[in-house]
């Protein structure tokens, strides 16, 4: 099996329009497919960033329309394709999870991670977000941050607020992760600051690849977002980068240059922590 992946993320600027949101979504599947990209990860999101958070389009495990939307999409062209984020309830729950979902190229959901770490920040220059209003954190568990198999890879799940802390794409290094994905929301000044910095900085002390797909400018709710999706190599080198509009970033994950690199710098064998 050849060490190569041909891989994308989708950059997305989504709207309060579930239908709008996911024709976007198929028109990237369709490029995507076009450049025989066998792995496609989209943004935290995706479906929906509405106005107001009742007016949040969420669905139950295993049934919904955006759920079977994927996995068709997923079973069309034949990919793997990971869902960025999915408001998703368990039972009669008030609040629910920030998902990500794993669907295979037969349409079927392989594995999901429930968002751990929520944005509760208030910023100075007056932006206010308060995910755990809606949202339950994920479970600090094996069971929630469990390592995938995807196609021939080993894949660790984090979504965007994720990024900030190292402990978990350390455990997930650990699990076997040799690419790490990190879907998000980021706001404009903070991504403008730390984003490109956190997700090289996860790369190199981990000697992943990261696939890092972003929402990118003004939404409904008023939320600016950076954009600039990227996807970086166990060195920290940039190797694809879609800055400030919507579209698809490809590229190729070379799991044989992880492997030679973790074998010349042997820093994960030095840790005594």
């Amino acid at each position: 099996m050849s060490n190569i992946i041909r891989v994308a993320c989708v950059q997305m600027n989504s709207s309060a329009k579930l239908e709008l949101n996911l024709q976007f979504v198929e028109q990237q599947l369709v490029e995507a497919d076009k450049q025989q990209v066998k792995i496609v990860l989209l943004p935290e999101n995706f479906a929906q960033m509405p106005a107001r958070a009742k007016d949040q389009h969420v669905e139950y495990i295993n049934q919904g329309e955006v759920q079977m939307f994927l996995g068709e999409q997923a079973a069309r062209y034949g990919i793997y394709l990971l869902a960025g984020s999915l408001p998703v309830r368990e039972k009669r729950q008030d609040k629910y999870f920030a998902r990500s979902l794993v669907f295979d190229p037969h349409g079927q959901t392989i594995g999901s991670y429930d968002k751990i770490h929520l944005f509760d920040v208030d910023l100075s220059n007056g932006e206010s977000y308060h995910e755990s209003s809606n949202y339950n954190a994920g479970e600090n568990s094996p069971q929630n941050t469990s390592v995938l198999s995807v196609s021939n890879a080993r894949f660790g799940l984090t979504i965007c607020y994720d990024l900030r802390f190292p402990e978990l794409y350390r455990r997930l290094t650990h699990q076997g992760a040799q690419i790490i994905t990190v879907p998000a929301a980021f706001t404009y000044a903070t991504g403008e600051a730390h984003w490109q910095t956190l997700l090289r900085a996860r790369a190199i002390e981990n000697q992943v690849y990261i696939m890092a797909a972003a929402q990118v400018g003004k939404h409904a709710n008023g939320r600016r977002t950076w954009g600039h999706s990227m996807i970086i190599d166990p060195w920290g080198t940039v190797i694809a980068e879609l800055p400030a509009k919507t579209g698809l970033l490809v590229a190729e994950i070379d799991l044989a240059r992880q492997k030679q690199i973790r074998t010349d710098f042997p820093v994960l064998q030095h840790r005594h922590l």
